[in-house]
């Protein structure tokens, strides 16, 4: 059973790399009590020269293609803003009721029918070379096909119009590009050093451009490292898993490729399977990653830190060595840097008795 939505996510850290709706699952996590970290990985820039645009949707306009294939939903509703305000609103309509609409995903779904026309199917996967198999299975004779793109360079997908008898027709409303946030950087440095829970993807190409930042810093290898091992990944929908997955690494995906289903889904994460509790002498004691709740007060530690707690806690109230605890910690520096990490851990818990120092054996939890 989940909590109360203020209490679904007490102080887990979650990155955040969706632009456009970032602030919608930002919102919703933070609702639910989330700390949350907003890095950008990729940013929509409306095309430059909207004079092509308009040249490049006057060609589709006169072609008459027998299927339009819809990329994306910002992108088709920037299209359709740009015909309007160039007069050409009523032709690109008509153009889309003669024409069999083919669409890339869900959004791009909704925001065709937001716009009053129906589709013809999109393809298996949520992908354009699954699209692009699926027009030319159904329309395999197609004289002209349009297709609404998100930037260059021409996706090779696109090629298998090539074969002499569709003449291939594109408009790109806007571009897609990595941004230059330094935001991004810093959430590489924090998934690194443990000190962030879960990171959201709402697209593979936002995947791909965490990395190459990742790679431009030589800290890509550690990435990856700190995905598989100790920080949660969750994407919205089986495509964005792909790029994770091809370096190994396993993502939360939720069966409805929605924004509230992944939601929803990182909720239950934390519910089943990421919190470790125990009951001591001085109330309950929960961790959510690096987050403790103590008697209903947050306490965010850090990634050495929580793990001293986590041993401790996992111990059950036995007795843990130095050598034992520094054997849960990577660079922990010795029976000395023990000391120290567990003289933080009582600070930050604001109850020294907590953990106990047992003379000439080392620490346990008060339980």
């Amino acid at each position: 059973m989940i909590a109360s939505v203020a209490e679904q996510l007490p102080g887990i850290r979650i990155g955040v790399t969706s632009d456009r709706r970032g602030t919608e699952i930002v919102d919703a996590l933070q609702r639910r009590g989330a700390r949350v970290f907003h890095a950008p990985t990729l940013r929509a820039v409306p095309a430059e020269n909207e004079e092509l645009v308009i040249s490049e949707t006057r060609k589709i306009i006169a072609a008459h293609p027998e299927a339009v294939l819809v990329t994306t939903s910002y992108g088709i509703r920037r299209w359709f803003d740009i015909a309007e305000a160039a007069g050409l609103g009523p032709e690109l309509n008509r153009t889309f009721e003669r024409a069999r609409i083919f669409v890339r995903g869900s959004k791009a779904r909704g925001a065709v029918r937001a716009l009053g026309f129906d589709d013809a199917g999109s393809g298996d996967r949520a992908t354009l070379d699954a699209l692009v198999n699926t027009v030319r299975h159904k329309i395999p004779h197609a004289r002209n096909v349009a297709v609404q793109l998100y930037g260059p360079p021409q996706p090779e997908a696109l090629t298998r119009f090539a074969d002499g008898e569709t003449r291939l027709h594109t408009v790109t409303p806007y571009h897609v590009m990595p941004t230059a946030d330094e935001r991004v950087t810093r959430l590489i440095d924090m998934t690194i050093a443990r000190s962030i829970d879960i990171v959201t993807f709402t697209s593979a190409p936002s995947v791909d451009a965490l990395f190459a930042r990742a790679a431009a810093h030589d800290r890509d290898k550690a990435l990856v490292e700190a995905l598989r091992e100790s920080v949660t990944t969750a994407v919205v929908g089986p495509v964005t898993a792909e790029p994770l997955r091809d370096r190994g690494i396993r993502p939360l995906v939720p069966s409805r490729h929605r924004l509230g289903a992944l939601v929803r889904l990182i909720c239950e994460h934390i519910a089943d399977g990421s919190r470790t509790s125990i009951d001591t002498q001085h109330g309950v004691i929960t961790m959510h990653g690096n987050s403790v709740n103590v008697s209903g007060r947050i306490v965010q530690l850090t990634p050495t830190v929580a793990g001293v707690l986590r041993a401790l806690i996992e111990a059950d109230g036995a007795v843990l060595t130095r050598g034992e605890l520094a054997s849960y910690l990577p660079h922990s520096g010795g029976s000395h840097a023990i000391e120290v990490l567990v003289s933080r851990l009582r600070s930050a818990l604001g109850s020294p008795a907590l953990v106990r120092t047992v003379v000439k054996r080392g620490y346990r939890i008060d339980v």
